[in-house]
């Protein structure tokens, strides 16, 4: 998939895609309800997004249009260009098995980590990533007083959608999150559409 371009990324599937700088990046809802989980990484693969300094640069916790997402090194990567949805997690982190075993006991489940290391390997960046390089677009988790935290269902209905603006070439990794077992996505997986506008 290369600027210019549509496709529709299959439930619980997840794709590796080339962006320029100055191209649009858009994720859209099919049928609502649905998670993703995105990586980018710059020309230098250590300047990869961080989600930790994302934050920090925007002096805030939740991220939405207008703010800037950042590489670890303090570098410019996306701006959030326009976001119907307003809710996503920006503390990093994805489903993985060792997760899923603590939380499901069961390490065999599908989930976003083995997602990203099959598609980025041919990529030579299977080892590049860690929690903090994670940006999770729709996901919607809950603060409570007491200091808990909990998943809360997906709140994006059909149609809604989050459009990043590059500002460097990129190497983009999204895996349409395949978790069930927690509201996540509402308990089940559904398609997501991916639009690439090249720079104007």
């Amino acid at each position: 998939m290369t600027d210019g371009s549509e496709t529709t990324l299959e439930a619980g599937a997840a794709i590796v895609l080339d962006v320029a700088a100055g191209a649009l990046l858009e994720l859209v809802q099919t049928d609502g309800g649905q998670v993703a989980d995105v990586l980018s990484f710059a020309s230098d693969p250590s300047d990869r997004l961080s989600m930790w300094m994302s934050c920090c640069v925007n002096r805030r916790w939740k991220l939405s249009t207008g703010d800037l997402l950042v590489s670890h090194g303090g570098r410019d990567l996306w701006t959030i260009e326009d976001d119907t949805v307003g809710e996503h997690y920006c503390g990093g982190g994805y489903c993985n098995p060792a997760l899923n075993e603590r939380w499901h006991g069961r390490s065999d489940l599908p989930s976003c980590e083995s997602n990203f290391l099959r598609v980025l390997e041919p990529r030579g960046l299977a080892g590049s990533f860690d929690g903090d390089t994670c940006f999770n677009a729709f996901m919607q988790v809950a603060y409570g007083a007491d200091t808990t935290w909990r998943i809360e269902p997906c709140p994006a209905g059909p149609g809604d959608r989050i459009s990043l603006r590059a500002h460097a070439d990129q190497v983009v990794a999204i895996s349409n999150c395949p978790a069930t077992m927690t509201p996540t996505n509402r308990g089940r997986t559904r398609p997501l559409r991916i639009l690439v506008t090249p720079p104007a």
